[in-house]
């Protein structure tokens, strides 16, 4: 905790929540170290921040993307698909892509959220490209642990779809520009 702020450190990024009454802001901080200085950061810059905005009893009302421009640090960037693979994907691959981004937590806020053996027959039935699959899946679960992170509840399946949307289009956005330097 952070001056009553949330953070984690993955890799050279902070993800960082702080919770207002209304709306929870989740920002993504990349972190410069010097050669060798693990623990002593040398400059921040803002990568994105995700605003979570809640309604009066609680539930996840609408999730922003504020700095669509930015572009995702090396790590996160890292974890979008490689490639544009537009082979449709087996239903043991389905299953083992939300295995890789934590759908089948239990989680604690939010426990309807964990995925079922019907979440798994969803998607296989969608017919979705493997591309399209591995970024909806990375969108649900930022919008699932932030969520979780600032206590707020997303009723179903459907409103998470919904609520991940503009997640999905960021991530879309960036594994573009990732697919055009391959």
């Amino acid at each position: 905790m952070i001056n009553g702020v949330k953070h984690a450190v993955h890799g050279s990024f902070y993800l960082i929540v702080a919770s207002l009454t209304t709306m929870t802001v989740l920002a993504v901080v990349n972190v410069s170290r010097a050669a060798g200085e693990k623990n002593k950061p040398t400059g921040l810059s803002l990568v994105g921040v995700i605003q979570i905005e809640r309604n009066a009893s609680g539930q996840v009302a609408r999730v922003v993307i504020v700095n669509e421009k930015a572009k995702l640090p090396k790590e996160l960037m890292d974890l979008l698909p490689k490639y544009k693979n537009t082979d449709k994907l087996a239903r043991s691959s389905i299953e083992k892509l939300a295995r890789k981004q934590r759908l089948f937590t239990e989680w604690e806020v939010n426990p309807v959220l964990q995925f079922q053996a019907g979440d798994i027959s969803y998607w296989f039935e969608q017919e979705k490209s493997s591309w399209n699959v591995e970024l909806q899946f990375f969108a649900r679960r930022i919008v699932i642990e932030s969520a979780e992170t600032a206590e707020a509840d997303i009723p179903s399946q459907g409103d998470l779809s919904a609520l991940s949307s503009p997640v999905f289009s960021w991530l879309h956005k960036n594994a573009r520009a990732k697919w055009k330097k391959k």
